[in-house]
Protein backbone atom coordinates (compact mmCIF):
# COMPACT_ATOMS: atom_id res chain seq x y z
CA UNK A 1 0.00 0.00 0.00
CA UNK A 2 2.84 2.37 0.86
CA UNK A 3 4.53 1.81 -2.49
CA UNK A 4 1.25 2.31 -4.33
CA UNK A 5 0.60 5.52 -2.44
CA UNK A 6 4.06 6.86 -3.23
CA UNK A 7 3.58 6.00 -6.93
CA UNK A 8 0.27 7.83 -6.95
CA UNK A 9 1.88 10.87 -5.38
CA UNK A 10 4.70 10.77 -7.94
CA UNK A 11 2.22 10.56 -10.83
CA UNK A 12 0.23 13.44 -9.37
CA UNK A 13 3.42 15.48 -8.96
CA UNK A 14 4.53 14.75 -12.55
CA UNK A 15 1.12 15.69 -13.92
CA UNK A 16 1.12 18.91 -11.94
CA UNK A 17 4.62 19.78 -13.20
CA UNK A 18 3.54 19.21 -16.80
CA UNK A 19 0.49 21.43 -16.30
CA UNK A 20 2.66 24.12 -14.74
CA UNK A 21 5.06 23.93 -17.69
CA UNK A 22 2.19 24.24 -20.19
CA UNK A 23 0.83 27.20 -18.23
CA UNK A 24 4.23 28.92 -18.32
CA UNK A 25 4.63 28.27 -22.06
CA UNK A 26 1.13 29.55 -22.81
CA UNK A 27 1.65 32.64 -20.66
CA UNK A 28 4.94 33.33 -22.45
CA UNK A 29 3.27 32.96 -25.86
CA UNK A 30 0.37 35.20 -24.85
CA UNK A 31 2.74 37.89 -23.58
CA UNK A 32 4.85 37.64 -26.75
CA UNK A 33 1.72 37.89 -28.92
CA UNK A 34 0.42 40.90 -27.00
CA UNK A 35 3.86 42.54 -27.26
CA UNK A 36 3.85 42.06 -31.06
CA UNK A 37 0.30 43.38 -31.36
CA UNK A 38 1.31 46.56 -29.54
CA UNK A 39 4.17 47.12 -31.99
CA UNK A 40 1.94 46.35 -34.98
CA UNK A 41 -0.69 48.78 -33.69
CA UNK A 42 1.92 51.49 -33.17
CA UNK A 43 3.29 50.83 -36.67
CA UNK A 44 -0.16 51.17 -38.24
CA UNK A 45 -0.75 54.49 -36.49
CA UNK A 46 2.72 55.76 -37.45
CA UNK A 47 2.38 54.76 -41.12
CA UNK A 48 -1.10 56.21 -41.44
CA UNK A 49 -0.32 59.26 -39.30
CA UNK A 50 2.82 60.12 -41.27
CA UNK A 51 0.67 60.61 -44.40
CA UNK A 52 3.78 59.98 -46.48
CA UNK A 53 3.13 60.36 -50.17
CA UNK A 54 4.51 58.37 -53.09
CA UNK A 55 4.85 59.99 -56.47
CA UNK A 56 4.98 58.39 -59.90
CA UNK A 57 8.57 59.33 -60.80
CA UNK A 58 9.85 61.27 -63.72
CA UNK A 59 12.66 59.47 -65.51
CA UNK A 60 15.93 61.18 -64.54
CA UNK A 61 19.61 60.34 -65.09
CA UNK A 62 20.96 57.80 -62.58
CA UNK A 63 22.14 59.26 -59.27
CA UNK A 64 25.82 59.13 -58.28
CA UNK A 65 24.78 58.15 -54.75
CA UNK A 66 24.91 54.49 -55.78
CA UNK A 67 28.62 54.43 -56.59
CA UNK A 68 29.84 52.85 -53.33
CA UNK A 69 32.19 49.86 -53.87
CA UNK A 70 29.79 47.30 -52.33
CA UNK A 71 26.82 48.26 -54.51
CA UNK A 72 29.05 48.67 -57.56
CA UNK A 73 30.68 45.24 -57.12
CA UNK A 74 27.33 43.50 -56.69
CA UNK A 75 25.85 45.29 -59.71
CA UNK A 76 28.91 44.40 -61.81
CA UNK A 77 28.32 40.69 -61.19
CA UNK A 78 24.66 41.10 -62.11
CA UNK A 79 25.53 43.03 -65.28
CA UNK A 80 27.95 40.29 -66.30
CA UNK A 81 25.30 37.66 -65.67
CA UNK A 82 22.85 39.52 -67.94
CA UNK A 83 25.50 39.96 -70.64
CA UNK A 84 26.11 36.21 -70.59
CA UNK A 85 22.39 35.73 -71.27
CA UNK A 86 22.50 38.05 -74.29
CA UNK A 87 20.94 41.14 -72.69
CA UNK A 88 22.06 44.56 -73.88
CA UNK A 89 21.93 47.79 -71.81
CA UNK A 90 19.19 50.32 -72.50
CA UNK A 91 19.83 52.98 -69.86
CA UNK A 92 20.36 53.96 -66.21
CA UNK A 93 17.66 55.98 -64.47
CA UNK A 94 16.66 57.55 -61.16
CA UNK A 95 13.06 56.51 -60.39
CA UNK A 96 12.81 57.55 -56.72
CA UNK A 97 9.19 57.79 -55.59
CA UNK A 98 9.67 59.52 -52.24
CA UNK A 99 12.25 61.73 -50.54
CA UNK A 100 13.10 59.07 -47.96
CA UNK A 101 13.85 56.24 -50.40
CA UNK A 102 16.20 56.66 -53.35
CA UNK A 103 15.88 54.20 -56.22
CA UNK A 104 18.06 53.74 -59.29
CA UNK A 105 17.52 51.19 -62.06
CA UNK A 106 19.80 49.80 -64.76
CA UNK A 107 17.66 48.50 -67.63
CA UNK A 108 18.54 45.80 -70.18
CA UNK A 109 16.67 44.15 -73.06
CA UNK A 110 16.94 40.58 -74.35
CA UNK A 111 17.94 39.83 -77.96
CA UNK A 112 14.37 38.74 -78.86
CA UNK A 113 12.98 41.87 -77.08
CA UNK A 114 10.52 39.78 -75.03
CA UNK A 115 12.27 40.18 -71.68
CA UNK A 116 13.22 43.38 -69.85
CA UNK A 117 15.82 42.95 -67.12
CA UNK A 118 16.31 45.53 -64.38
CA UNK A 119 18.93 45.85 -61.68
CA UNK A 120 17.12 47.76 -58.92
CA UNK A 121 19.27 49.63 -56.37
CA UNK A 122 17.54 51.08 -53.32
CA UNK A 123 18.89 53.35 -50.60
CA UNK A 124 17.09 54.50 -47.44
CA UNK A 125 18.07 55.50 -43.92
CA UNK A 126 17.53 51.91 -42.80
CA UNK A 127 19.43 49.96 -45.47
CA UNK A 128 20.95 49.74 -48.94
CA UNK A 129 20.15 46.77 -51.16
CA UNK A 130 19.77 45.68 -54.76
CA UNK A 131 18.02 42.91 -56.66
CA UNK A 132 17.50 41.63 -60.20
CA UNK A 133 14.10 41.66 -61.87
CA UNK A 134 12.75 40.33 -65.17
CA UNK A 135 9.54 41.65 -66.73
CA UNK A 136 7.42 40.62 -69.71
CA UNK A 137 4.17 42.10 -71.00
CA UNK A 138 1.43 39.73 -72.10
CA UNK A 139 -1.23 39.99 -74.79
CA UNK A 140 -4.16 40.56 -74.65
CA UNK A 141 -3.30 42.06 -71.22
CA UNK A 142 -1.28 41.46 -68.07
CA UNK A 143 2.38 40.86 -67.30
CA UNK A 144 4.82 38.65 -65.42
CA UNK A 145 7.56 39.91 -63.10
CA UNK A 146 10.19 37.69 -61.46
CA UNK A 147 12.80 38.96 -59.01
CA UNK A 148 14.97 37.98 -56.06
CA UNK A 149 13.95 40.79 -53.73
CA UNK A 150 13.89 39.71 -50.08
CA UNK A 151 11.27 42.27 -49.11
CA UNK A 152 7.67 41.26 -48.47
CA UNK A 153 5.07 42.05 -51.11
CA UNK A 154 2.55 44.47 -49.65
CA UNK A 155 0.82 45.45 -52.89
CA UNK A 156 -2.32 43.83 -54.22
CA UNK A 157 -1.88 42.48 -57.75
CA UNK A 158 -4.80 41.83 -60.11
CA UNK A 159 -5.15 38.30 -61.53
CA UNK A 160 -3.51 39.14 -64.85
CA UNK A 161 -0.35 40.38 -63.11
CA UNK A 162 1.97 37.74 -61.67
CA UNK A 163 4.81 38.80 -59.36
CA UNK A 164 7.17 36.08 -58.14
CA UNK A 165 9.82 36.71 -55.48
CA UNK A 166 12.61 34.14 -55.05
CA UNK A 167 15.15 35.76 -52.68
CA UNK A 168 17.03 32.48 -52.24
CA UNK A 169 18.04 32.49 -55.91
CA UNK A 170 21.25 34.48 -56.26
CA UNK A 171 22.16 33.46 -59.81
CA UNK A 172 20.85 35.70 -62.59
CA UNK A 173 20.47 32.62 -64.80
CA UNK A 174 18.33 30.77 -62.21
CA UNK A 175 15.94 33.72 -61.90
CA UNK A 176 15.74 34.11 -65.67
CA UNK A 177 15.08 30.39 -66.21
CA UNK A 178 12.06 30.61 -63.91
CA UNK A 179 10.84 33.75 -65.68
CA UNK A 180 11.07 32.12 -69.12
CA UNK A 181 9.25 29.04 -67.82
CA UNK A 182 6.44 31.24 -66.51
CA UNK A 183 6.17 33.04 -69.85
CA UNK A 184 5.98 29.70 -71.66
CA UNK A 185 3.27 28.54 -69.24
CA UNK A 186 1.28 31.72 -69.96
CA UNK A 187 1.09 30.73 -73.62
CA UNK A 188 -0.91 27.65 -72.64
CA UNK A 189 -3.61 30.01 -71.39
CA UNK A 190 -3.52 32.20 -74.52
CA UNK A 191 -1.55 35.00 -72.84
CA UNK A 192 1.39 35.56 -75.16
CA UNK A 193 4.62 37.48 -74.39
CA UNK A 194 4.86 40.65 -76.48
CA UNK A 195 8.11 42.25 -77.73
CA UNK A 196 9.22 45.72 -76.70
CA UNK A 197 11.49 48.14 -78.49
CA UNK A 198 14.18 50.03 -76.51
CA UNK A 199 12.37 53.33 -77.06
CA UNK A 200 9.24 51.98 -75.32
CA UNK A 201 10.90 50.98 -72.07
CA UNK A 202 10.92 54.36 -70.30
CA UNK A 203 7.18 54.64 -70.90
CA UNK A 204 6.73 51.05 -69.72
CA UNK A 205 8.47 51.81 -66.41
CA UNK A 206 6.28 54.85 -65.70
CA UNK A 207 3.08 53.11 -66.81
CA UNK A 208 3.87 50.07 -64.66
CA UNK A 209 4.41 52.17 -61.52
CA UNK A 210 1.30 54.27 -62.16
CA UNK A 211 -0.88 51.20 -62.80
CA UNK A 212 0.39 49.56 -59.60
CA UNK A 213 -0.66 52.62 -57.58
CA UNK A 214 -4.02 52.77 -59.35
CA UNK A 215 -4.62 49.09 -58.54
CA UNK A 216 -4.09 49.92 -54.84
CA UNK A 217 -6.58 52.78 -55.11
CA UNK A 218 -9.19 50.48 -56.69
CA UNK A 219 -8.92 47.98 -53.84
CA UNK A 220 -8.87 50.70 -51.15
CA UNK A 221 -5.27 50.36 -50.01
CA UNK A 222 -4.19 53.77 -51.29
CA UNK A 223 -5.70 57.20 -51.80
CA UNK A 224 -4.94 59.39 -54.79
CA UNK A 225 -3.94 62.78 -53.39
CA UNK A 226 -3.38 64.53 -56.72
CA UNK A 227 -2.17 63.73 -60.22
CA UNK A 228 0.43 60.95 -59.89
CA UNK A 229 0.63 61.37 -56.08
CA UNK A 230 -0.62 58.65 -53.71
CA UNK A 231 -0.55 57.78 -50.01
CA UNK A 232 -1.57 54.79 -47.91
CA UNK A 233 -5.17 54.60 -46.73
CA UNK A 234 -5.99 53.35 -43.23
CA UNK A 235 -6.92 50.00 -44.77
CA UNK A 236 -3.58 49.94 -46.58
CA UNK A 237 -1.65 50.61 -43.36
CA UNK A 238 -3.78 48.01 -41.58
CA UNK A 239 -2.72 45.38 -44.13
CA UNK A 240 0.86 46.44 -44.89
CA UNK A 241 2.31 46.85 -41.39
CA UNK A 242 1.49 43.31 -40.14
CA UNK A 243 2.91 41.86 -43.37
CA UNK A 244 6.19 43.72 -43.00
CA UNK A 245 6.44 43.00 -39.27
CA UNK A 246 5.71 39.31 -39.81
CA UNK A 247 8.41 39.17 -42.48
CA UNK A 248 10.98 40.80 -40.21
CA UNK A 249 10.19 38.61 -37.20
CA UNK A 250 9.69 35.29 -38.94
CA UNK A 251 11.64 35.87 -42.15
CA UNK A 252 13.77 32.76 -41.62
CA UNK A 253 10.65 30.59 -42.00
CA UNK A 254 10.25 31.76 -45.60
CA UNK A 255 13.52 30.00 -46.45
CA UNK A 256 12.26 26.63 -45.23
CA UNK A 257 9.66 26.24 -47.97
CA UNK A 258 10.92 27.07 -51.45
CA UNK A 259 8.28 26.42 -54.12
CA UNK A 260 9.37 24.70 -57.33
CA UNK A 261 9.04 26.20 -60.81
CA UNK A 262 6.09 23.87 -61.41
CA UNK A 263 4.28 25.26 -58.36
CA UNK A 264 4.69 28.84 -59.59
CA UNK A 265 3.45 27.83 -63.06
CA UNK A 266 0.36 26.24 -61.49
CA UNK A 267 -0.36 29.42 -59.53
CA UNK A 268 0.10 31.48 -62.71
CA UNK A 269 -2.34 29.23 -64.57
CA UNK A 270 -5.04 29.74 -61.92
CA UNK A 271 -4.56 33.50 -61.96
CA UNK A 272 -4.75 33.71 -65.75
CA UNK A 273 -7.88 31.53 -65.81
CA UNK A 274 -9.45 33.99 -63.39
CA UNK A 275 -8.23 36.91 -65.51
CA UNK A 276 -9.91 35.46 -68.61
CA UNK A 277 -13.25 35.60 -66.80
CA UNK A 278 -12.90 39.32 -66.21
CA UNK A 279 -14.99 41.47 -68.53
CA UNK A 280 -12.41 44.25 -68.26
CA UNK A 281 -8.71 43.86 -67.44
CA UNK A 282 -8.17 45.06 -63.86
CA UNK A 283 -5.73 47.93 -64.01
CA UNK A 284 -5.92 48.36 -67.77
CA UNK A 285 -5.61 51.89 -69.02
Amino acid sequence: MGATGRQGLNNHSTGKSQMDLLHVLWAGFANHFQFEMVFVGMGILMVYGARQTHRVPKILPASSRFSEPQLTARASLQVQGLADLGFTPVGKYDVSMSSSVQMNIDVFLSANQLYVATIVKVRSEAEDFSFVEFHTDLAPHGNITTNNSKHASIFYYPPDKMVVKVPWRKSVMDIFDLHVELCEAAKNHLFNPTPLKPGQIEGLVIKGIRNSFEDQVKCGRMVKVSEDVYRASFKGALIAVPLVWHKKVYGFLYNIYRPSNKTYCTILGRRLQKARLMTEPFGAG
